[in-house]
């Protein structure tokens, strides 16, 4: 009973491994500033052509003596004086509007980002204990095979 119970603890003690446990909490905070500017250049050009030809044509009658009628297409005039204008005007409009625009815009970007791990490591280092088995089973065998004449007698 001594040797089972001293086996039996053998195999307890040697069948633990040691482990190690890191654990790492890594904090890195990344943050960026970024300006843009935009340029916007606007041009506009109007032309405008416009050509006008007007023709005016003035008739005045106006009386004078009392005595004599006229007839002026199909209707009577009594001493009446004719007066008539003509007047030819021609308008030419070449403007030209030229409209320029510049625009500066800027942008600002901050960007700031926060990243946590946690990074969890066990280290645990190599058992060697099934050698102590198998030198305990073959010292067991060895046993056997001296003491078989004394086992085979009884």
């Amino acid at each position: 009973m001594k040797w089972l119970t001293l086996c039996l603890i053998i195999v307890g003690l040697s069948s633990c491994a040691s482990r190690k446990t890191v654990t790492m909490k890594l904090n890195s905070s990344q943050s960026k500033d970024s300006i843009t500017e935009l340029v916007v250049d606007v041009n506009l050009i109007n032309n405008t052509n416009v050509f006008r030809d007007e023709l005016l044509l003035e008739l005045e009658i106006r009386p004078a003596i009392d005595s004599m009628p006229m007839f002026i297409a199909g209707v009577e005039y009594k001493n009446a004086i004719l007066t008539s204008r003509k007047k030819q005007v021609k308008v030419i409009d070449t403007s030209k509007l030229i409209v320029s625009k510049k625009v500066l815009k800027t942008t600002k970007l901050k960007q700031s980002s926060n990243v946590e791990v946690k990074k969890k490591d066990i280290d645990k280092k190599v058992n060697y204990s099934f050698l102590i088995y198998v030198v305990i089973l073959i010292l067991i065998i060895y046993l056997l095979w001296q003491s078989r004449r004394y086992l085979l007698r009884r």
